[in-house]
């Protein structure tokens, strides 16, 4: 079915409402964690649901290891600093995202989110610390949500994988 002679059809379509919920949720969970420094539970259902929909329609062109593990392999850095800090270091929140990237992305993509993510906030944290050092020490908690969204975005029009990073640094 084509919409008015326009050349849209039905899966032009559903692929721009996938995107477009994609980035409201993320939108949204990037706004409330600035706002709040938290993210409810219940505002990762969607996101979640959204990102387990592109690994499984991954999964039905083809399985490998890289969209198979992408949530565990993703997610285990965070998880391992969440479990060992006691929740004091970061937020339950940051791992959820990670099982979500890398459940869209796969592994390889899915580092590169997460280490630039990491780079990018560290960045801004330095740049608010030395800025602002009544207001921001080196203790300070800052919103990490909003790095990992902005840097979804960039993964997802670049293409950039870990790889990619770690031969241009190795260059």
């Amino acid at each position: 079915m084509v919409l008015s002679g326009l050349g849209i059809g039905v899966e032009s379509i559903s692929w721009l409402a996938y995107y477009s919920l994609l980035f409201i949720s993320l939108g949204v969970m990037a706004l409330y964690d600035l706002k709040h420094t938290y993210i409810p539970l219940s505002f990762f259902g969607g996101f979640l649901a959204l990102c387990a929909a592109m690994m499984g329609m991954k999964l039905l062109h083809e399985v490998s290891p890289d969209t198979i593990f992408g949530p565990i392999v993703v997610a285990v850095p965070f998880l391992v600093i969440y479990l060992i800090t006691r929740g004091k270091a970061l937020g339950f929140g940051d791992v959820l995202m990670y099982i979500a990237v890398g459940a869209f992305f796969g592994v390889a993509q899915g580092l590169a989110v997460l280490l630039l993510s990491v780079w990018l906030g560290a960045l801004v944290g330095g740049v608010l610390h030395i800025a602002q050092r009544k207001k921001y020490s080196l203790t300070s908690g800052i919103p990490f949500i909003p790095f990992i969204a902005c840097v979804f975005v960039i993964v997802l029009f670049t293409d950039i994988d870990v790889f990619s990073i770690v031969s241009l640094l190795h260059s």
